[in-house]
């Protein structure tokens, strides 16, 4: 468990919510805040990840046609 300091008042998270948090000025956000943006982060690498996979298969795919 990691003590996280959120514009509410300081928490203890769980390590990979602190991890996932690490890059965003908690300080000024309430707790929920953060959750939420870094569930967002998570679904939009998911994506990107998803999305890259996808033209990176298309391009295999043609060059063996």
């Amino acid at each position: 468990m990691a003590t996280v300091d959120f514009r509410d008042g300081p928490r203890e998270v769980a390590d990979h919510l602190a991890e996932l948090m690490k890059d965003l000025d908690t300080y000024k956000l309430t707790f929920d805040e953060a959750v939420k943006r870094a569930n967002d982060k998570l679904l939009a690498d998911h994506l990107d990840k998803t999305l890259n996979k996808m033209v990176s298969q298309h391009f295999n795919d043609w060059k063996k046609s």
